[in-house]
């Protein structure tokens, strides 16, 4: 599972798109947009998103998933980044055409960016312990983590 404020970026699209694994389908349902009356359903599609053997799914939806994700999960991955470096990820992706992201939504993302540390990261590390004490934890702090995190995973290894 993929943690941390910014899971968007290269260094997220490099441990989903450059490693064995096929990218969990919750990147396809995260786009819709989830009332409280469709909680059920989208656990459901959640549930069975991460039934294979082998998947990787981002901590989004922590509060509505992470008892049916974490107790599955072999590995917590969390990416640090630099609240400067995730707003001018934020900022950039606004710019770029055919992004589902809106200007009109850029100051809401960059608050969440800066209180990031102060309401979510606590709020994500306490689910994690509830539902996912035993499983280990990586921090990867910059592209050469990932590199090196990746590389460690050839040939079959259990990462």
């Amino acid at each position: 599972m993929l943690l941390g404020l910014d899971r968007r970026d290269a260094q997220a699209n490099a441990l989903w798109f450059e490693s064995d694994f096929r990218q969990s389908e919750i990147e396809n349902l995260r786009l819709s947009a989830i009332r409280d009356e469709d909680v059920a359903a989208f656990r459901a599609l959640l549930e069975k998103a991460h039934a294979g053997d082998a998947w990787i799914g981002d901590g989004n939806f922590a509060v509505a998933s992470f008892d049916i994700r974490l107790p599955r999960a072999t590995l917590v991955i969390w990416l640090e980044a630099s609240k400067i470096s995730c707003a001018r990820r934020a900022i950039t992706r606004v710019l770029k055409s055919g992004e589902a992201h809106r200007i009109g939504k850029l100051g809401e993302a960059l608050a969440f960016i800066w209180k990031f540390d102060r309401v979510n990261r606590p709020r994500i590390e306490a689910l994690r312990v509830c539902y996912g004490a035993d499983v280990p934890v990586r921090r990867l702090t910059g592209r050469r983590d990932v590199a090196a995190f990746l590389a460690s995973c050839g040939d079959g290894a259990q990462c």
